[in-house]
């Protein structure tokens, strides 16, 4: 499962890269493939970070995109690492810009073209234009909440859980949500990102994106590939570059992308990213489901995985609600 740009950390990914040789063999591969790929769009060399501080690697302003690129290496490296563990997936599952590294992942994109597709992604994004806020609450209360604002210019952005959505929009708009919220009671959050996206007003910004998108040669999908904004997985000779840039103005619904994941009885979720953003959830949002976040959870068992597709190691029954009382806190 790929997470959006809302849960990124290059540090877990370093002590990662320190303690584990499959993690660092893989971030090796993956990061120099990237780094060769982008050097035609001014993205500084990647490679150091994973083993120093942004600060420290990159002395000059830092091109737009190179975050993105970072983030998309990142997961990719997850991937291959479990991967190269023994823990070759069934199936892939990506939240907001996780849906490119799905794709890639599955043979679409190649690696190199995902990555330069995510700084292209990165850099057709308006720019301190909007933002995101992050709300504690469910999806019907925020629809509810946007109805009594009464303004046609904020959005439901994110779904990310039963008491977890992102409202997107201007940032004199998200002022208001934040004010309404804390009167009826739901905790907020901004979303520290320079832009907003699954937004309906973006749909300039998709078109030029999808452009670009066909640009590449794209291969059949070697994996079901399921999609957060659409809600189930992309479809044989389906248009790859239209759906991808639907991304950018659709809602991101987590829930219904497990749900649709999960319904051949799959119950082992890997995150493939630096945090737990989407599997923290997952467990308590339907029963028969265990989710690990590999470079979150201190005892991940990157020394003998294989321990975790053991029939003791597994979940089994369909899927169904489970309780809601699950950690709050800003995940996309």
């Amino acid at each position: 499962m790929f997470p959006g740009q809302g849960d990124f950390s290059l540090p877990a990914l370093r002590e990662a890269v320190r303690a584990h040789p499959v993690v660092r063999a893989a971030a090796l591969k993956v990061f120099t493939e990237v780094d060769a790929a982008l050097v035609d769009l001014d993205i500084p060399p990647l490679v150091p970070l994973l083993w120093a501080p942004v600060q420290e690697c990159m002395q000059n302003a830092i091109p737009a995109g190179t975050e993105q690129a970072a983030l998309y290496a990142s997961c990719m490296t997850v991937h291959v690492a479990l991967s190269e563990s023994g823990l070759s997936p069934d199936g892939l599952a990506g939240v907001s810009f996780g849906e490119l590294s799905a794709l890639a992942a599955a043979g679409v994109f190649t690696v190199a073209d995902g990555a330069r597709l995510a700084v292209t992604l990165a850099r057709v994004l308006p720019r301190n234009t909007g933002g995101m806020v992050w709300l504690g609450a469910g999806e019907r209360d925020v629809i509810q909440l946007l109805a009594e604002l009464g303004n046609d210019r904020l959005a439901l952005g994110c779904v990310n859980g039963p008491e977890q959505s992102v409202v997107v929009g201007a940032v004199p708009s998200l002022m208001a949500v934040q004010k309404l919220a804390k009167r009826l009671g739901f905790a907020s959050s901004r979303v520290k990102l320079p832009y907003y996206a699954h937004h309906p007003e973006l749909a300039g910004v998709a078109a030029e994106f999808e452009s670009a998108a066909r640009a590449y040669a794209m291969g059949p999908a070697h994996l079901p590939v399921f999609s957060a904004a659409h809600g189930r997985a992309y479809s044989h000779g389906e248009d790859i570059p239209h759906m991808l840039a639907q991304v950018i103005t659709k809602t991101a619904h987590v829930p219904r992308m497990i749900a649709a994941a999960c319904s051949d009885g799959t119950s082992l979720l890997l995150e493939a990213g630096t945090g737990a953003s989407v599997t923290q959830s997952a467990p308590n949002m339907f029963t028969g489901i265990r989710a690990r976040a590999p470079l979150s959870d201190k005892n991940f068992p990157w020394h003998s995985p294989g321990r975790l597709l053991t029939t003791g190691g597994l979940f089994t029954g369909g899927l169904g609600p489970a309780s809601q009382d699950h950690e709050r806190g800003p995940a996309r």
